[in-house]
């Protein structure tokens, strides 16, 4: 049973209902207080006779040690002595959400809400499981539930805007990520991965403050998140800002050097997105740049509604251009099995508004291809 950070770390005591004295039970939650689970378990004795609130505790121990078998052996005596232990059902079914009996977690964890349906943890605990089992329209519910419940877990917080996206439902993905900001703690990965999502999904709704805000703020606390970087480079490429980006294509291309980038990062880095005709059009920049060989450079990669490339239209750089000091790349387009070369030179540190405006007229029709072959591989 791995407890990863992705899910919510169970550290929050649950404490079963006592009408009687337990001494025993009182120092095993101590115990569980100061997480000294070995300690815990050198309680047992082999003997039958320990009290509802001792049994929870040693089966906590073996949760926190990821022991589901015992986890679940005593757990399920301390359900025997006490029925009314929510609790205990709890954390049985999030023992058999990790094991992956996702049935049996749903069943002990609906358990639980029969007895206290007031308890935001618990709907967060079933929105997991039916997460799991791909039920994203449940697992929305439950994860909404716990949070209109209010005293959420922090899974909630961190989840919900996640669902929301995963339903194509972008406005709430915004409007919850940012509650989720303010809900978990900066020094932790999902606060990033907040601020990322807030990144991302502000830029597609054109808010490029926004994004631009929450990109930078990523980047002050992890300055190497080298997928975070392009989404800022086309934040500042949407708001014109081209100057903003040239460093931070300096800090890709010197990552690229150190073999730090991942694929497809290694190869090439997408800097600027926009729409044509209804089309969604990414454009890529590649890192090489071999000497004394023909090479792209800036990609321009045509979309379809799918979200498959169509055909692409890119900046070519030659020997024989350089040689004839026209420029340092020229336009040319691969449609199918043909190449299409385009008489539109531009130099080194070209303008990059004038390229786009070239690639919408080659794609407008205003422009036509000086030559045409059939296209080799690159």
């Amino acid at each position: 049973m791995q407890k990863i950070l992705l899910f919510f770390m169970l550290f929050i005591l649950f404490v079963p209902k006592l009408t009687a004295e337990d001494e025993q039970g009182d120092l095993l939650q101590q115990f569980y207080d100061e997480k000294n689970y070995d300690e815990i378990l050198k309680y047992l004795d082999g003997s039958e006779d320990y009290s509802s609130k001792a049994l929870y505790y040693f089966g906590m121990a073996y949760y926190m040690k990821s022991d589901d078998q015992n986890c679940l052996k005593y757990l399920n005596k301390c359900i025997d002595k006490d029925p009314s232990n929510l609790d205990a059902y709890f954390i049985i079914g999030k023992t058999y959400y990790y094991m992956s009996e996702y049935e049996k977690s749903i069943l002990n964890i609906r358990k639980a809400i029969s007895i206290d349906s007031t308890r935001s943890i618990f709907y967060s605990g079933l929105a997991d499981t039916y997460l799991e089992l791909q039920n994203t329209d449940s697992a929305l519910k439950y994860y909404q539930i716990s949070y209109d419940l209010g005293d959420a877990p922090e899974q909630t917080y961190f989840m919900l805007p996640q669902v929301y996206g995963a339903l194509n439902m972008n406005d709430k993905v915004i409007e919850y990520s940012y509650i989720a900001k303010e809900q978990i703690a900066r020094d932790t990965d999902r606060y990033l991965i907040v601020l990322y999502n807030i990144g991302l999904f502000e830029y597609l709704a054109h808010n490029y403050d926004k994004a631009e805000d929450a990109l930078v703020e990523l980047l002050s606390i992890k300055p190497d998140d080298y997928l975070s970087i392009p989404k800022l480079i086309q934040v500042y490429y949407a708001k014109k800002k081209y100057d903003m980006a040239k460093p931070l294509k300096e800090v890709l291309y010197e990552a690229e050097k150190k073999g730090l980038l991942n694929e497809p990062m290694d190869f090439m880095f997408c800097f600027d997105q926009f729409t044509w005709n209804g089309k969604h059009i990414q454009v890529h920049e590649r890192y090489a740049e071999p000497d004394g060989k023909l090479y792209y450079k800036h990609l321009f990669y045509i979309l379809d509604e799918d979200e498959n490339i169509e055909f692409r239209i890119q900046t070519e750089n030659s020997p024989i251009l350089v040689s004839m000091g026209t420029g340092k790349y020229l336009l040319g387009m691969n449609k199918g099995d043909m190449h299409y070369t385009f008489n539109i030179g531009f130099g080194e540190d070209f303008n990059y508004e004038e390229l786009k405006q070239a690639v919408i007229d080659i794609l407008d029709g205003k422009i036509k291809p000086g030559a045409a072959s059939r296209r080799a591989s690159e």
